[in-house]
């Protein structure tokens, strides 16, 4: 059974939704005691969740590897639905940060962190920031079979 667009991209947001609250732990990529995630590990979560990322990479990309690797395939100017990848730096080749779009105004993301564990980083939802410098639309990598 093939699941259409909307169906992965909301598959993904929801099981994206069930982390809000978890810690920020920068090169974090995986739930276990007194762990969290990263921006770029919780990406990563999301996008093996729907079968974009292989669950056998070992390990974690950040934010740049990620979309060297995807931005190939796609690339938008602006938010095309829910589950769009956002990128976030000062331009192309300086990214520092990534998230899911949740709508054209809102995204979800691990972030407040630094170095190490922040009490105050967390896996959120927040408006998109301004220094977004890319966009991969979600449907075009499922409708070309991206995957890692």
């Amino acid at each position: 059974m093939r699941i259409c667009f909307n169906d992965r991209a909301e598959a993904m947001i929801g099981y994206g939704l069930h982390f809000i609250g978890t810690h920020y732990v920068w090169g974090g990529k995986e739930l276990k005691k007194d762990s969290g995630y990263d921006c770029s590990g919780f990406v990563q979560e999301l996008l093996e969740s729907i079968g974009i990322v292989s669950s056998g990479i070992n390990n974690a990309m950040s934010s740049q590897q990620l979309f060297d690797k995807l931005h190939s395939h796609v690339q938008g100017q602006k938010v095309s639905g829910p589950g769009d990848i956002l990128f976030f730096g000062k331009d192309l080749n300086s990214l520092n940060h990534i998230a899911i779009a949740l709508s054209d105004k809102l995204m979800l993301e691990a972030g407040g962190g630094s170095d190490t564990l922040k009490q105050s980083g967390m896996v959120r939802m927040r408006p998109i920031r301004k220094d977004c410098v890319a966009i991969l639309p979600l449907n075009e990598l499922i409708d070309k079979g991206v995957r890692l």
